[in-house]
């Protein structure tokens, strides 16, 4: 009777040696995961803060300078690698009754950096400035683009920094005012 209990000992520490293995192996599996990655919707642009010009007017022509146009941001998070395009537009300084000419605003050229370990290569192509900027994107009055990234690149976050000064040009026989433009940087992915 003795050897008796003794097999039946040992038959049920195997039975739940062989249970334990199926649940460890059974957890073993179920670690193998699934990666739901969903991107956003479009590129973006953050940090970007327009400067002010400022000056006395003297009676002889100028060209006013601002370095506090801020640099800013582009993230392309949409996991799609279409590539994007950076444009700015600005409108023509007026104080509502005068304006200044077109072309009396100029943006200095930009460089583009990828911050470490959230980009893809290579860069993205900066366009050689500096330009006249004067555009609301309507037809003879298109917007300038600053940057572009083809397919297969811009993925991640670049910044962008100049530092050169925005220039705005005031000539002999401008009216004294408060004169305003609304200038935009604008990213759009590629079709």
């Amino acid at each position: 009777m003795k050897g008796r209990k003794h097999i039946t000992r040992f038959t049920i520490v195997m039975v739940m040696a062989v249970l334990a293995v199926g649940v460890f192996a059974g957890a073993a599996l179920a670690a193998a995961g699934d990666a739901d990655l969903t991107g956003t919707a479009a590129p973006a642009v953050t940090g970007w803060t327009p400067g002010t010009f400022s000056a006395t007017l003297t009676g002889a022509a100028a060209v006013l300078e601002s370095t506090n146009f801020s640099g800013f941001t582009v993230t392309d998070a949409t996991g799609e690698g279409k590539g994007w395009i950076v444009t700015v537009a600005a409108g023509q300084f007026s104080d509502g009754t005068h304006s200044l000419a077109k072309t009396a605003l100029s943006m200095p050229a930009y460089s583009v950096s990828g911050n470490a370990g959230s980009t893809t290569a290579p860069t993205p192509s900066i366009t050689a400035g500096a330009w006249a900027v004067v555009s609301d994107g309507t037809e003879g009055n298109p917007t300038v683009e600053l940057a572009h990234a083809n397919a297969g690149e811009g993925m991640g976050i670049y910044t962008f920094s100049t530092l050169s000064p925005w220039k705005l040009s005031i000539p002999t026989n401008v009216y004294e005012g408060d004169y305003n433009s609304a200038i935009t940087v604008t990213v759009a992915q590629h079709i």
